[in-house]
């Protein structure tokens, strides 16, 4: 590859499987820092290597299980909390935890109670949309971690964390043994109705791929994932902010009651036909690839001449450069490139002077 204008891989295919990889040198200047810091004991270098370099850190694992199901919350913001509401009707006892730091607030729990608050259910159901960034103190306790700058936010602010799904659904039927339903979740975003009468939500679909993968992946290790519950399918009146956030994958026009198909809902309904195939994590093929000084495809061209959005039809996989070179997205292309585009993604942006042909 020619390192100057060429992408830098994010994977390499071992034995037919993809693994991800980190090519940014910023990532070795720190890892060799760390190491020739002779300040820091080696068993905290390591456990910072750990963290920095493993996914799954045991210590944090139990530190995220503890905030979930624990009472990190202060008093008066005691209703968002997982255990105490569903402690006594699965496992029938309410966590001593909570007991202790409510004790003042509550009445008399008798065995009649609990009797009743215990009964057979079929399923467990929650809603989920972001979550904390948790890590395992010196202490072993809980710490909170800030989020990054310039993290990602949907259009109501709020934070976007993919793998919430994945620990939530892996944590939820560790406790609780129960099929479980993700009941709510899904994106607001500022969205706009072309002249066509096409919205082009490129990011939640970025987001529903990267939240359904996830899940997926609670499931594949074991977890019970009975269904998910996309929020929303219409825009609608949000209970919080009314109509100003939009959250569904079907545009309203809430002054004239015109309905506007957006592209995440066409790319949904493609994953629901294929039952989860089409998501990103089960195509080997995820990322868009080039290749260079390919075989001529034939079709209609169209000339780019300045910057503008490329709109691919639903049948387009491939773009192929006729003539010219410009930037397809990041990716800088010329005469005889091609790009092989994954399902999904339905419109990019071009610059330069150059003659592409879609099949």
């Amino acid at each position: 590859m020619n390192i100057l204008y060429e992408q830098f891989p994010e994977e390499v295919k071992v034995n037919g499987e993809y693994y991800p990889i980190v090519t940014d040198f910023r990532e070795w200047i720190r890892f060799t820092e760390l190491v020739e810091d002779d300040s820091v004991p080696w068993q905290i270098k390591c456990g910072l290597l750990l963290q920095w370099y493993l996914d799954q850190v045991p210590e944090d694992i139990e530190a995220a299980k503890k905030v979930y199901f624990g009472f990190y919350n202060d008093v008066d913001n005691w209703t968002w909390n997982v255990s105490w509401y569903s402690d006594p009707v699965i496992l029938g006892h309410y966590p001593k935890e909570g007991l202790e730091k409510y004790k003042e607030y509550l009445p008399e729990i008798t065995k009649e109670d609990m009797e009743l608050i215990h009964q057979p259910i079929d399923f467990y159901g929650q809603n989920i949309y972001n979550g904390y960034l948790v890590r395992a103190g010196a202490d072993g306790e809980p710490e909170f971690v800030d989020r990054p700058a310039g993290f990602p936010k949907t259009a109501a602010e709020w934070p976007v964390t993919p793998e919430c799904l994945y620990w939530a659904g892996k944590f939820l039927y560790e406790r609780y043994q129960l099929p479980i339903y993700i009941t709510e979740n899904g994106m607001s975003c500022h969205d706009n109705v072309e002249a066509d009468g096409s919205v082009h939500d490129a990011n939640r679909i970025q987001f529903l791929d990267e939240y359904l993968g996830n899940l997926q992946k609670a499931a594949d290790e074991g977890a019970e994932i009975a269904g998910y519950f996309l929020w929303t399918f219409l825009d609608n009146f949000e209970w919080h902010e009314g109509y100003s956030e939009r959250f569904g994958i079907i545009y309203v026009d809430f002054a004239t009651q015109q309905r506007y198909v957006k592209d995440s809902a066409f790319w949904y309904k493609k994953v629901m036909e294929s039952n989860g195939a089409a998501l990103s994590c089960n195509q080997p093929d995820r990322k868009i690839r080039i290749e260079r000084g390919a075989a001529e495809v034939t079709g209609a061209g169209f000339k780019v001449e300045r910057e503008m959005d490329l709109l691919l039809s639903d049948s387009t996989d491939v773009i192929y450069v006729a003539s010219g070179s410009g930037l397809i997205g990041s990716i800088w292309v010329d005469t005889g490139d091609r790009l092989t585009i994954p399902e999904g993604i339905r419109k990019m942006h071009c610059s330069g002077k150059m003659t592409l042909v879609q099949a």
